[in-house]
């Protein structure tokens, strides 16, 4: 149910059940997406509405497991979207974008199996936890490696097209939890 104006109506998108595995993107009031796996089980459905719930776009994309939606108006938003579900060490994940409030989608970035993480290029290995865009430029993706004090930040300034590593600086008195002060380029 989408909220507008005082007046309560059924805003549901005509999708199929969500599941655990679908993502959801509440921006406002009138602008809201949905992504779920497709029934197919080798696709995701992308729902998309900027109205409240009156009219919904609606998109497949050829990835099954969708892991973050980002929109930062009615027209520009960004598919996280795995490969493959599982905890495994690595995780092949492709980002999504749209420019035309979820009618087409292009495929900006992957994060294909390689020993050393390309320039530019989100890294294949560790599960990636998030994605969160400021504007239609800037944006950050968060990810975890199995293995002790491994956490990762990347971010884009071009829309999501090339990502750099980022470090995250913390102070002296504050304890890591978990992430390490350094990360391996």
């Amino acid at each position: 149910t989408i909220v507008g104006g005082g007046d309560r109506k059924d805003g549901t998108p005509p999708c199929h059940p969500r599941s655990l595995s679908s993502s959801s993107d509440f921006r406002t009031v009138s602008i809201a997406s949905i992504a779920t796996p497709g029934s197919d089980g080798a696709s995701t459905q992308v729902w998309h509405t900027a109205d409240a719930g009156a009219s919904w776009q609606q998109a497949t994309l050829p990835l099954p497991f969708p892991r973050q939606l980002s929109f930062v108006d009615a027209q520009h938003g960004w598919l996280l979207a795995a490969m493959q579900d599982g905890d495994g060490a690595a995780e092949p994940v492709s980002v999504f974008r749209t420019t035309d409030g979820g009618k087409s989608w292009s495929n900006v970035a992957t994060a294909l199996f390689a020993d050393a993480t390309p320039p530019g290029r989100l890294p294949y290995g560790g599960q990636k936890t998030g994605l969160y865009l400021l504007n239609s430029l800037t944006g950050w993706e968060t990810g975890t490696v199995f293995s002790p004090d491994l956490a990762w930040l990347y971010v884009t300034r071009d829309g999501g097209t090339t990502w750099q590593q980022q470090p995250l600086h913390l102070t002296p008195a504050v304890p890591s939890a978990g992430v390490p002060r350094r990360f391996p380029h």
